[in-house]
């Protein structure tokens, strides 16, 4: 099985409900074809001169190259930090898996018939 390549987008939140709130957003938008919430985790790190320390939530998403800026642009604009974490990894992926997230991002969402009464 050849490996291809996708892409973890990376990044964390102050709280579980924020964490869970962008990773819906992401794939419901198409823009990842999952994302997982982890923590709490522990952060220590420089801020304004500062060392500080803060609970935080992890949010890893899977998507692919095309999509990186799209996606970062509205983990930007929908988070709390003035300079959120973004990063971005490129990952060898089974190519059944990468098909998975090639289809998911970019198939459109085809809505389920309606319920109305028979004719």
């Amino acid at each position: 099985m050849a490996p291809d390549s996708i892409v973890e987008l990376r990044t964390t939140f102050g709280s579980r409900s924020a964490a869970e709130a962008c990773a819906r957003m992401l794939v419901e938008r198409r823009l990842a074809a999952c994302c997982q919430v982890e923590g709490p985790i522990h952060a220590t790190y420089r801020w304004q001169g500062c060392v500080e320390a803060a609970e935080e939530y992890r949010v890893v998403c899977k998507t692919v190259a095309e999509l990186v800026s799209d996606a970062s642009g509205e983990i930007v604009r929908i988070h709390a930090y003035a300079c959120p974490e973004i990063l971005s990894v490129t990952v060898e992926a089974s190519h059944a898996y990468a098909a998975w997230v090639r289809d998911s991002v970019t198939h459109p969402v085809v809505p389920p018939p309606s319920r109305s009464d028979p004719p």
